[in-house]
Order: structure tokens, then C-alpha cells, then sequence
């Protein structure tokens, strides 16, 4: 779809009353599928159990991440510091 036609329908969109918005609502939903990214990444995981490329589905990490205190560092960043070491 070219951008003109996605502009005109956007201005369209303020001629329509409620019940004609619910309904192109609806209508927007059934087009188009929302995944969720968990649900997503099972997916994924069991398929590749299912071909035979993983042995298991991963376990979930039940470590609580954000009680890691984020550490102030000098300089340049360290993702910098770290490619330069590798090269």
C-alpha cells in the first residue's frame, strides 16, 4: 500500500462515527494476528525439539535481574573496549 492511500484513509477515519470505528476495529483485529513474543519464542523452541535439533525446551531463568546494581564505568564504553580487545 502506497503511503497516499494510507493517508486517505486515515483522513477518512474522522468521518466515521463509533459504531462504523468498533467495527473497523474488529475488522483490523481479525486481519491481522497479534503473537505474543513469549508465545513466540515456544514456538520456536518446540519446533526445534520436534526436529530433533534441540533435546529439551529450555527452562526459564527465575534470576531476578534487576537486583543487579548497574556499575558506572570511566571512559569509553566497555562494548568499545571489548571489540577492541578481540581484534
Amino acid at each position: 500500500m502506497s503511503q497516499t492511500t494510507l493517508n486517505r484513509i486515515v483522513e477518512q477515519l474522522d468521518e466515521l462515527d463509533q459504531d462504523q470505528l468498533c467495527e473497523l476495529s474488529k475488522l483490523i483485529a481479525e486481519k491481522t494476528e497479534v503473537v505474543e513474543p513469549e508465545a513466540a519464542k515456544a514456538s520456536i523452541y518446540q519446533r526445534l525439539v520436534d526436529r530433533g535439533i534441540l533435546k529439551r525446551l529450555p527452562r526459564k531463568s527465575t534470576f531476578d535481574w534487576s537486583s543487579i546494581p548497574l556499575v558506572e564505568i570511566e571512559g569509553k564504553p566497555l562494548s568499545d573496549t571489548i571489540i577492541e580487545d578481540r581484534r
